[in-house]
């Protein structure tokens, strides 16, 4: 670093010319703090929105927890792919955060409604798991065929968004597959808890 001041110091140019050397990991850095930031109000937000529309935190949080569900299918897609985080991947794993939470607001809505018609919680469960699969895995798969150019890396510079588009077709397969096995059976131990 110190060699390239020199260098940058003995070239000549005009009096009102200046040279600044910035390091590209401090910009790095700042735009993850800064997505960061953005993931939390994200899960701030859709914790309010959740709320409203349920006005219980019980389906507030088992809504949420598909959130952490997609978090585990993006690890494992990077892994497998050779892949790593980065700036891309963080922005595909807030996307997905949304489009999952979709998904299991359709799980828990449907739950709730089987619960004030009078089934048992695990007649509920069964039931908007398998009503509700269709719509869920459409909403899925939609999402993840229109990221699967973006995670192969086609295109001009496709290897720059290549990141984003694992993150999100990939985490989303993951995520789709263990909400509809997990977001039920919370739903069960959580209601059977309550009973």
């Amino acid at each position: 670093e110190q060699e390239l001041k020199r260098f940058v110091e003995n070239i000549p140019r005009p009096k009102d010319v200046q040279v600044v050397i910035e390091d590209s990991q401090v910009e790095i850095n700042k735009s993850l703090k800064g997505l960061i930031l953005a993931f939390l109000i994200s899960l701030c937000l859709i914790g309010m929105i959740t709320y409203v529309q349920f006005e219980n935190i019980k389906d507030v949080l088992i809504i949420k927890s598909a959130i952490p569900l997609g978090f585990l299918g993006v690890s494992l897609a990077l892994w497998v792919f050779d892949s790593t985080w980065s700036i891309n991947s963080f922005l595909g794993v807030i996307l997905l955060g949304g489009i999952a939470v979709n998904n299991s607001i359709i799980l828990v809505s449907f739950y709730n409604q089987c619960r004030s018609e009078g089934l048992d919680p695990i007649e509920s469960a069964v039931k908007s798991a398998s009503v509700r699969m269709r719509p869920v895995l459409i909403t899925s798969l939609t999402t993840i065929l229109a990221m699967i150019p973006l995670a192969m890396g086609l295109g001009q510079g496709g290897e720059v968004l290549q990141p984003l588009g694992i993150s999100v077709s990939f985490g989303m397969l993951f995520s789709t597959i263990l909400t509809l096995v997990v977001i039920p059976c919370l739903e069960v131990i959580l209601d059977r808890k309550h009973a």
